[in-house]
C-alpha cells in the first residue's frame, strides 16, 4: 500500500503533466494559427478605411469600398469591414463570390430617429450606408449585388434624398441576390423604394431584417433551390405620417 506522501507526489506529478500538456497544446495551436495567417496574410479582414473610405457622409465612398471588396477577393476571400460611420454612395457595389461585407452591428439595428426627435439616426451608433445612386430610375442597376457565397451583415442602408412630403422618388432594388447561398443578415433597410430582389438564385438566406421599404419589400421568384427568410420586421421606422406614408397605404 502506498504511503500518503507517495500518493500526494503522484497526484502532483499528474497535475504538472496535465498542465504541461495543456500549455504545449495551446502553444502548438497558436503556432498553427500564426502559420496559417502568415501563409494567407490578406485573406481575413480588411477595413474599408485602408482603401480610402471617409465615412463622413460627404465623400463618395463607392470606389473605396469596391477596391476593398476586390482586393480581398483577389487575396482568396474573407471579410471587408466597414467601421461605424456614414458612408455615401453615388455608385453601386458588387460583392464578389466568397466575400462578406460587414458593418459594426451584431444585432438587428433600427433607427426611429428620422421620425422621433432625440432618437438615434443612421450613422449615430454604427455603420450606415447612405445611398443616392439610381435616383429616379426604378429599373436601374441595384445598389448592392450579392453573388455565390457572398453576404452583407451588420449595416443600416438609408436613402437620404428620399422625400416624405410627396409621392416617393423611385430607386432601383437596394440588394439583389444571385448565384448560390447569398445572404443578408442583421441589416436595416430603413427607407428603400425597393428592398431585396431574391430571385434567380439558390438557397438565399435572409435573416434578421428591419426597415420600411416603400414600394416592394422582398421579391422571390425563379428560385432553383430552397431559400430561407426568417425574422423580417417591416414597420414605419422612417415615416409614420405624411404624403409618402399615405402613398404606401
Amino acid at each position: 500500500m502506498e504511503s500518503p506522501e507517495t500518493i500526494l507526489t503522484s497526484r502532483r506529478y499528474l497535475l504538472f503533466r496535465g498542465t504541461a500538456v495543456s500549455v504545449m497544446t495551446m502553444l502548438t495551436s497558436s503556432s498553427e494559427a500564426s502559420r496559417v495567417a502568415a501563409a494567407h496574410p490578406e485573406s481575413t479582414t480588411r477595413s474599408v478605411r485602408e482603401f480610402g473610405a471617409a465615412g463622413e457622409g460627404v465623400t463618395d465612398d463607392t470606389s473605396a469600398f469596391q477596391r476593398a471588396l476586390d482586393a480581398v477577393s483577389h487575396a482568396g476571400g474573407g471579410i471587408v469591414y466597414a467601421p461605424p460611420g456614414r458612408y455615401l454612395f453615388r455608385g453601386t457595389l458588387n460583392v464578389p463570390p466568397g466575400i462578406t461585407l460587414r458593418g459594426s452591428y451584431t444585432c438587428v439595428p433600427s433607427h426611429v430617429g428620422m421620425r422621433n426627435p432625440g432618437a438615434a439616426k443612421p450613422g449615430d451608433d454604427g455603420t450606415a450606408l447612405l445611398v443616392t445612386a439610381g435616383r429616379g430610375n426604378e429599373d436601374g442597376t441595384p445598389f448592392l449585388t450579392l453573388n455565390t457565397n457572398s453576404s452583407v451583415a451588420g449595416i443600416t442602408i438609408f436613402y437620404p434624398e428620399q422625400v416624405t412630403d410627396s409621392a416617393p422618388v423611385p430607386y432601383p432594388w437596394t440588394i439583389v441576390m444571385r448565384g448560390k447561398n447569398p445572404a443578408i443578415l442583421d441589416a436595416e433597410l430603413l427607407n428603400p423604394y425597393q428592398g431585396i430582389d431574391a430571385s434567380k438564385n439558390e438557397r438565399h438566406n435572409i435573416r434578421n431584417i428591419t426597415g420600411q421599404p416603400i414600394r416592394r419589400g422582398i421579391f422571390v421568384d425563379a428560385i432553383y433551390d430552397i431559400g430561407r427568410i426568417e425574422n423580417v420586421h417591416f414597420n414605419p421606422w422612417w415615416s409614420s405620417h405624411g404624403a409618402v406614408y399615405d402613398w404606401q397605404m
